[in-house]
């Protein structure tokens, strides 16, 4: 059987006309100020200050959801995230050979996701783990289109069980990818996509 998480994100890619020559990177170290810029970002989306999240997020980045090219702003991202929970805030060089496994081993640390959720999560079998990472490194490639000096990033976030009731019992993690570059000797944030990539396009 293959992962949950998997079925997560081929929910949104077989909706999607991949490249087939994205490739993804080779184990390098990732710089401490993406690191950095990345778990700041990934604070400031489920804090408390709405507006330190649009002070941050300077110049402005394209913001969108997975499902739209409607760009949003950074207060409609803050409606999004508030509240939530951390489950994962990874940085990568470019794109990431092994974001599944990543994040299958977030969410096994993650206590305040559900215990099915996180079982759900787990590799099966290498085989499947390899399929996982080799879809997960499409699906960012094509999200984000990265260039080659561009940096990327992905941040779980499980959802305030509070908030989620109001819209019903289901409740699913948020996807944060990031898109990133250095510039002027810092790491600027380009570009955010945000959703939940199994929730049907409006």
């Amino acid at each position: 059987m293959p992962l949950r998480w998997l079925r997560i994100i081929c929910g949104l890619v077989l909706s999607l006309v991949l490249s087939s020559g994205a490739s993804a990177q080779t184990t390098q170290p990732v710089p401490s100020e993406w690191e950095g810029a990345v778990h700041q970002l990934a604070e400031l989306l489920v804090g408390a200050d709405a507006d330190a999240l649009t002070t941050s997020l300077t110049p402005p980045p394209v913001i969108r959801s997975f499902h739209s090219d409607t760009l949003q702003s950074p207060q409609r991202l803050y409606t999004l995230t508030r509240g939530s929970a951390h489950v994962s805030a990874r940085a990568y060089l470019q794109i990431p050979a092994t974001l599944a496994t990543d994040l299958s081993a977030d969410f096994s640390a993650a206590e305040t996701v559900p215990e099915s959720a996180r079982t759900a999560m787990a590799p099966p079998d290498d085989a499947a783990a390899k399929r996982a990472n080799e879809t997960a490194a499409q699906w960012l490639a094509h999200v984000l289109q990265p260039a080659k000096d561009q940096v990327t990033a992905a941040i779980v976030l499980w959802p305030d069980p509070r908030r989620a009731s109001l819209s019903g019992p289901v409740r699913r993690a948020t996807f944060v990818l990031v898109k990133g570059q250095l510039i002027d000797g810092r790491y600027v944030i380009c570009q955010i996509s945000v959703g939940d990539p199994l929730e049907p396009p409006r």
